[in-house]
């Protein structure tokens, strides 16, 4: 498997990514560490864990808050990912949640997918709630995306409001601080300002 991510747990840490089985299926997969060094698959069965599911999932980026834990990625059909990531198609951002980091649940939303292929690259927590970044790729152009969800079940894209904002390119990181978000990516950054965002 090939780690993604990594997030601090009272019992040490929770790291997660993508395995790929038989060169046909591609599943996101968590592990657990006490000392950071020695990590051990999230599940009894290895090759079918709490994220496993049809078709093709994988992790990017995890998230920690007093209520539990957020892991974001993306999700493709079999037909999609002949194509690569940068195709047009099908495929959408995906969000699971946890309250222990040991069972899972998959989180449905329309905001995860559109006119192309969309994929979350990053999510914090914080403003309340959380704040995910990302790219929705278009043929041979790509949009950045902003997501957020106050509780981590619902989600809602963020739009600008500026009114000669140019729409940002792929966002790849998001932080938060004292005054707001801060996302990067190939467009340069993007700065909410406040913890205010206005949604779809």
């Amino acid at each position: 498997g090939q780690f993604q991510a990594v997030t601090a747990t009272p019992e040490g840490w929770l790291a997660a990514g993508t395995i790929r089985f038989y060169e046909s299926d591609e599943d996101g997969v968590l592990w657990t560490s006490v000392d950071g060094r020695t990590y051990t698959p999230v599940g009894d069965d290895p090759d079918n864990g709490p994220l496993d599911a049809p078709d093709h999932q994988g992790v990017i980026s995890l998230a920690a808050d007093n209520g539990g834990y957020l892991a974001v990625g993306w999700d493709a059909p079999d037909s999609f990912r002949e194509g690569g990531v940068s195709a047009s198609g099908p495929g959408s951002a995906a969000v699971w949640t946890s309250p222990d980091g040991e069972t899972w649940d998959r989180v449905a939303s329309d905001s995860f997918s559109g006119d192309g292929y969309t994929v979350m690259m990053d999510v914090v927590a914080g403003g309340p709630g959380h704040v995910a970044v990302g790219a929705e790729y278009i043929e041979f152009s790509n949009n950045g995306v902003v997501w957020h969800s106050a509780d981590g079940a619902e989600w809602h894209r963020v739009t600008s409001t500026h009114p000669h904002a140019d729409q940002p390119k792929a966002l790849a990181a998001v932080a938060v601080g004292p005054q707001g978000f801060i996302a990067v990516g190939s467009g340069g950054v993007w700065a909410s300002g406040s913890f205010d965002l206005p949604e779809d």
